[in-house]
């Protein structure tokens, strides 16, 4: 991207961003991201194990990826965001289509996944390297095929009526007592870590040939 194209890019999300922060701020009472029990939620032992294995994996592999724009920094920052906030943006966008949230929050959640795929690596990447990423698109898009698999892999929950499901299609979203893993429970989470390890096969695979070379 050129400089202005990427100069008015950024005003763009710029503004939508602060126009979505704003809105949060205004309504927080009423954002299930701003309660104690979402945080409780995530606070899970099987959801901070698995987030802390999958985010020094990704530390460790940036700067063998063959990606030049990935190095450990914004491994780091996207990797916290997705784990913060996928399950909540996730969730509100299934909820909206379900008629179980009001439509305003859609613009926070939206926000949200946007910063945390996309736009906080561009601006990261051209304040390091001077220029606008030219990997901006491709990212965008690899990058919301895992906060879409984050949000969905640390949403799911254990339901005594329902047995293994997402937490965001229940009338209650979050609950924030301890969930007890069954046996189907965690053959789901392996099936999700595999399923991760799938879509980052090229990545792993560039990693292994620098490592041996």
């Amino acid at each position: 991207m050129t400089r202005i194209p990427a100069i008015l890019y950024t005003i763009g999300w710029s503004l939508f961003s602060l126009g979505a922060l704003i809105l949060a701020i205004r309504r927080h009472r009423t954002i299930l991201l701003c309660r104690r029990d979402y945080w409780l939620f995530l606070s899970q032992p099987w959801r901070l194990i698995t987030f802390a294995v999958a985010l020094v994996g990704f530390i460790v592999l940036a700067p063998y990826a063959g990606d030049p724009t990935w190095d450990w920094v914004d491994a780091t920052f996207m990797g916290l965001l997705t784990f913060t906030t996928a399950p909540y943006a996730l969730g509100v966008m299934v909820r909206c289509f379900r008629d179980r949230c009001e439509r305003w929050q859609l613009l926070p959640a939206a926000a949200l996944w946007l910063l945390s795929a996309s736009w906080i690596y561009d601006a990261y990447v051209w304040w390091r390297d001077g220029m606008y990423p030219c990997t901006w698109w491709s990212n965008l898009l690899v990058s919301s095929i895992l906060y879409f698999a984050g949000g969905t892999f640390w949403s799911l929950t254990v339901r005594p009526e329902r047995g293994v499901t997402f937490a965001f299609l229940e009338v209650r979203w979050f609950e924030p007592k301890k969930e007890k893993l069954t046996a189907r429970m965690m053959l789901v989470i392996l099936l999700g870590v595999a399923l991760v390890l799938a879509l980052m096969q090229p990545f792993l695979a560039e990693a292994w040939t620098r490592l041996r070379g």
